[in-house]
């Protein structure tokens, strides 16, 4: 009886073992479709350099095993794209979106001409001798006073200041939906005030004690900002700081 239960169980698994392999000769990926959303010249590019590789890892593959991870690293050499969707079309077919990502940032490296050009989260794009954006040619914001490193797909290192400077912008950077053409340069200290930021109109935004309520800080900056008349943001400076329970923020038409 235990003979007989024996042989009936590898039977039933060598069987199911012929289905799965049936399957996965079946189920074989032969097209992988990269759809892409640019917004650069540069980036047309580098998109069929993707698919051709894509094309390479996924083809022939089972597409029951088939995942992200490969798309995910192939994209570690183009740090301008990143995934938005992976879909698997039964039975062969694999649907894959990239989106490139903007350039916002230009940090002033240790050499001279030396910028790494950083997109809204703070990831190295690239890193080049010009702080200009490659759509559209006018400078991203510059920062200046930092020493940092890093490489192509990283975040950069070598200052903590980085974390809080990109906590404080990316507030910024949602209340004036994308703050390129507000902002053209910001210099970053060890005193107070820590950021001194100038806007595209003339006024400076000052910004104390930065790591302190820093979202709050970015916040009333703006509404500050906001506030004012095309004529006030000419000149003079918004300072922006606290009194150790809230913040505080003013105007003053002169800058000393």
């Amino acid at each position: 009886m235990r003979k007989k239960l024996l042989v009936i169980m590898l039977t039933g698994l060598l069987f199911l073992s012929a289905c799965l392999l049936g399957i996965t000769a079946v189920f074989r990926v032969d097209s992988v479709t990269v759809e892409s959303f640019v917004v650069s010249p540069q980036a047309r590019a580098e998109v069929n350099k993707i698919s051709v590789r894509v094309n390479e890892a996924y083809n022939g593959d089972g597409i029951l095993s088939a995942d992200e991870s490969e798309i995910e690293e192939i994209l570690k050499d183009f740090p301008y794209f990143r995934l938005t969707s992976f879909k698997k079309e039964y039975p062969n077919r694999i649907r894959i979106e990239i989106t490139e990502d903007r350039e916002v940032y230009a940090v002033e490296g240790q050499k001279e001409n030396e910028y790494y050009i950083l997109g809204g989260d703070g990831t190295v794009l690239e890193v080049r001798n010009s702080p200009l954006n490659r759509l559209d040619g006018s400078p991203n914001v510059t920062i200046k006073g930092l020493s940092v490193s890093g490489k192509k797909g990283e975040k950069l290192s070598g200052d903590e200041r980085i974390e809080t400077l990109l906590k404080f912008f990316s507030r910024m950077d949602e209340r004036l939906n994308g703050f390129r053409d507000n902002v053209k340069l910001v210099t970053v200290t060890e005193y107070n005030p820590e950021y001194t930021i100038e806007t595209a109109e003339g006024v400076l935004i000052c910004v104390a004690n930065a790591s302190f309520m820093t979202e709050e800080k970015a916040e009333a900056a703006v509404n500050k900002y906001l506030s004012l008349s095309d004529q006030q943001r000419l000149h003079g400076k918004i300072m922006t700081g606290d009194d150790g329970e809230k913040v505080v923020v003013t105007y003053s038409d002169k800058i000393f």
